[in-house]
């Protein structure tokens, strides 16, 4: 099937229906109706939103964004937003994510998500767009770029009359302080850097709308698309990233405050371990394995060249160690012990 009519436009939702007519030409009833959405076909239908960064020479860099919108008293019929972030990011809106993504492409084939947000935005009151992005330069199947967040959100309303928010100086931003820099990669190629969060900084709510962020500063606009070194137009990607909790199928106490848990088999993932007490200030050690040594702790011999290694900074309460936008590998066996 190909379209012979006229030209799709950009931004616009699309509702179409199919008959079919057999050799003795009769026809068939119509189909339920479909419908698509189209995205942003060329650098000028980003109008209206801006590349924004931290200043920071950082390179690993992870930084908090947010704005608060306040929307008319109009009713919404359909809302998209469009986002992107050089290499990762996740995105909320009022506190509740919405997607997540990755950009690991040629910065002037720069990747795009969308998402329908519809029933996630509220008419006549402030609204929370929030994000957590992650650059980490050059690697394995990641080109370096630069670092930079890129969002239009384009809502509409039953009336007629749209709303269009874009990142740009009136955004806050801040330093994801939890994230401790400065770590060794962990392996030659550059697949990424060995993970420590300090749970002491994290900054609960920062994603919702009650949370203060007088202290942050604006973001820094690098200028509208395009600039570089996203040059040409941004790619639209449909993948989308689904993630399940895998429950592991054993968690062991080998004593001395170490335990190994047990996936029951190879998975593509990341840890999301929740931790209450201890002293704060404590280094928890996770390490990521395929097999165990003779004592059942996991062996560091079979790691196809990789430092599995983890490490989380406790605060004394509860606090849930995830690495978040990471896209780390889980393997299937996992030891934890505190720092001596």
């Amino acid at each position: 099937m190909y379209h012979e009519g006229r030209a799709l436009a950009h931004g616009r939702r699309y509702y179409w229906k199919v008959r079919t007519w057999d050799k003795n030409g009769n026809v068939s009833p119509y189909s339920a109706p479909g419908q698509f959405d189209t995205g942003l076909f060329t650098t000028r239908h980003w109008a209206g939103a801006k590349w924004i960064k931290r200043d920071t020479e950082e390179a690993d860099d992870y930084t908090y964004y947010r704005r608060q919108v306040l929307l008319p008293d109009h009713t919404i019929q359909r809302a998209i937003v469009y986002v992107t972030a050089g290499h990762n990011y996740e995105l909320y809106l009022n506190g509740t994510l919405v997607g997540q993504g990755l950009a690991y492409h040629y910065p002037q084939y720069h990747y795009y998500n969308a998402f329908d947000v519809t029933s996630a935005l509220t008419s006549q009151t402030d609204n929370t767009f929030a994000a957590l992005t992650h650059w980490y330069g050059g690697g394995q199947g990641r080109a370096r770029g630069a670092r930079g967040f890129l969002l239009k959100a384009v809502i509409e309303y039953v009336d007629g009359t749209t709303t269009v928010i874009g990142t740009d100086r009136h955004w806050k931003q801040t330093r994801a302080e939890a994230w401790v820099t400065g770590q060794r990669q962990r392996n030659g190629e550059g697949v990424g850097y060995i993970d420590r969060i300090d749970a002491r900084k994290l900054m609960p709510g920062w994603q919702t709308g009650e949370y203060d962020d007088s202290a942050w500063s604006a973001a820094t606009e690098i200028g509208a698309p395009p600039v570089a070194p996203w040059t040409s137009s941004l790619q639209p990607d449909l993948t989308r990233v689904i993630e399940e909790e895998i429950v592991p199928v054993s968690v062991t106490g080998l004593g001395g405050g170490t335990y190994v848990i047990d996936l029951g088999k190879v998975y593509a993932g990341m840890p999301k371990i929740t931790f209450s007490g201890g002293e704060s200030g404590t280094t928890v050690n996770m390490r990521g394995g395929y097999t165990l040594n003779d004592d059942g702790t996991v062996s560091t011999r079979t790691d196809q060249n990789t430092t599995m290694s983890y490490y989380f900074v406790l605060d004394g309460g509860t606090a849930v160690f995830h690495p978040g936008s990471i896209w780390a590998c889980a393997t299937c066996r996992w030891t934890t012990r505190p720092s001596p």
